[in-house]
């Protein structure tokens, strides 16, 4: 019987089968003619993570939804490399740290510099590469507050300001 589809069974599949979706919502249109519609909503891409020439999507919350074909635009300009083994896709970027990398990425950038990429080097630490060519290394484990906050003191100091 229609009225016995199983509803979250189905969303749930789609939604773990094709990574690229964000969401499925399935309901009954039709009772006499058991018409089910299943409305979908697509990832939108925030970011590229490239191994050599090989790239993946991922969106704003580190989920990786597919490879990147051809020219693809992300909504970040950041971009992010390393530690990829296989495919990917259906996994997470950085599962553990990902929202405490995003808070460092966000308040070094309110210090006034600019990221032009974020690699991953190892389970412990990263590197951003600023626009300007300097490097800072970081540990995932760090608190981006007292991170910025140091950044932004060697900043103002006058060795560094003279040299950037």
């Amino acid at each position: 019987s229609i009225l016995f589809f199983p509803r979250q069974k189905l969303e749930y599949t789609l939604t773990r089968s094709l990574p690229r979706l964000a969401t499925a919502d399935a309901s009954v249109v039709s009772l006499k003619g058991g018409i089910v519609r299943i409305a979908v909503t697509e990832r939108t891409p925030y970011a590229l993570w490239c191994e050599q020439d090989e790239c993946f999507l991922f969106d704003e919350h580190g989920f990786v939804f597919a490879p990147r074909r051809g020219d693809q635009l992300v909504r970040n300009e950041i971009f992010y490399s390393g530690m990829i083994h296989d495919d990917p896709t259906g996994t997470w970027f950085l599962p553990s740290y990902f929202e405490d990398v995003m808070r460092t990425v966000a308040a070094v950038e309110n210090v006034g510099v600019d990221i032009a990429s974020l690699e991953v080097l190892n389970e412990h630490e990263y590197r951003m590469k600023l626009k300007d060519g300097m490097l800072l290394l970081a540990r995932f484990d760090s608190d981006s507050n007292t991170l910025a906050e140091n950044l932004k003191i060697a900043l103002s100091s006058d060795m560094l300001r003279d040299r950037l």
